[in-house]
C-alpha cells in the first residue's frame, strides 16, 4: 500500500551560483497540513559582495579566487617555485584572525517546533608554535551552544579545547 502518513519539505534560499541555505524543513501530516516547522538562522546571509574563497575553502573578503594568506607567500608550492601558479599575497584582510571572515554563512540558531531554540557561538581555531607563538588557523570550533526551551529556560554548554583549556594544539 502507498499510503502518505507524513511528508517532509525542505526550503531553500541563495541565489544561483552562490551560497545556498536550508532556511527551514516542514513535516506535514498527510492531508499535507503543516504540523511541525524547524528554522535555521546564519551569520551574514544576506551579504550583498562577492566574496573570494581562500585555500581552507573559506569566505574572505573581496573577488580574487587565486588570493592567497600572506602567511604563505614564502611557500614553494604557492609562490610560482618554477611552475605556473600565479597568485596574489592579500595583506590585512586574508589573513584568519578570529574576528574574519571564516564565520560568514555559520549556522547561528535553529528555531524547533516547539518555540525553543539552539543558539550556536563559534570561534576561530588557534595552535601553538614549537617557538611558543599562538597562531589563528583555519576554520571555526563552536565556543558555545546555548538551548532556550519555549517556558524560558536557558542551558548553555561551554567548549574549551588544548591543553588545560588553554585554546591551542601544539605542533610538535
Amino acid at each position: 500500500l502507498n499510503v502518505l502518513i507524513r511528508s517532509v519539505h525542505f526550503f531553500y534560499s541563495g541565489l544561483a551560483g552562490s551560497q545556498i541555505f536550508l532556511d527551514s524543513i516542514q513535516i506535514k501530516d498527510k492531508n499535507l497540513n503543516a504540523i511541525q516547522t524547524y528554522r535555521f538562522a546564519y551569520n551574514s546571509k544576506d551579504y550583498p559582495y562577492p566574496l573570494a574563497v581562500d585555500q581552507w575553502g573559506y569566505n574572505m573578503n573581496g573577488n580574487d579566487p587565486t588570493a592567497l594568506h600572506n602567511e604563505f607567500q614564502d611557500d614553494v608550492i604557492f609562490n610560482g617555485g618554477g611552475n605556473d601558479f600565479a597568485y596574489d599575497y592579500i595583506s590585512g584582510f586574508a589573513n584568519r584572525s578570529a574576528d574574519n571572515f571564516p564565520n560568514w554563512f555559520s549556522l547561528t540558531s535553529i528555531t524547533y517546533p516547539t518555540g525553543g531554540r539552539t543558539e550556536y557561538e563559534y570561534e576561530g581555531n588557534r595552535f601553538q608554535l614549537p617557538n611558543g607563538v599562538v597562531k589563528e588557523g583555519g576554520g571555526l570550533r563552536i565556543k558555545t551552544i546555548t538551548h532556550y526551551d519555549e517556558q524560558g529556560g536557558t542551558m548553555a554548554r561551554e567548549y574549551t579545547y588544548g591543553d588545560n583549556g588553554c585554546g591551542t594544539a601544539n605542533l610538535n
